[in-house]
């Protein structure tokens, strides 16, 4: 005999075999996937997980050591002049790029693109001066440190002020 609930909605009848049909298809299939996760595709313990990494590293770091002793070093072309002499060119190189903006300029017939140069240009003659000077003031102290008398690794905004002074004094000569 089978019974029908009256709380269900209009239409829907309840069948207690089919609920209990239902249930033991999800106990079967949490039982099956519980079997699956665990018995056939167990999770890795973490230790296992890091030695396999730190064998993996072990094999790899000879490599990786061959491979930084291949690398060459290219020295920077101040290292290959001296430091002195490479910043001393500073200003010809600004110099030089202020003579290839005048031969662009010369170059285009571009009115807007030779006023945009000759403004280009004219900005870094303004700048010239200063970085003249500042240049100076750079190759001198590093001068002064060479022969010890400012500390080494100094910097113009750690020096005191008759170190400064010291700097402007040799810079002027």
């Amino acid at each position: 005999m089978s019974r029908v609930y009256q709380a269900a909605p209009a239409g829907f009848q309840y069948n207690p075999q089919v609920i209990a049909t239902q249930a033991v298809g999800v106990v079967l299939s949490k039982v099956a996937m519980t079997l699956i996760d665990r018995v056939i595709y167990p999770e890795p313990k973490l230790t296992e997980l890091r030695d396999e990494m730190v064998k993996v590293i072990d094999e790899n770091e000879p490599k990786v050591m061959e491979a930084r002793a291949k690398r060459v070093y290219v020295p920077v072309e101040s290292e290959v002049r001296g430091a002195p002499a490479a910043t001393s060119d500073v200003t010809s190189y600004i110099e030089q790029s202020l003579d290839a903006l005048q031969r662009a300029q010369e170059a285009t017939k571009c009115k807007v693109c030779k006023r945009e140069i000759g403004e280009a240009a004219r900005a870094v003659q303004a700048k010239l001066a200063t970085i003249r000077n500042t240049d100076k003031v750079y190759r001198t102290m590093k001068d002064l440190e060479a022969q010890g008398a400012l500390p080494r690794g100094a910097k113009w905004s750690t020096l005191k002020e008759t170190e400064r002074e010291l700097v402007r004094r040799h810079a002027r000569s």
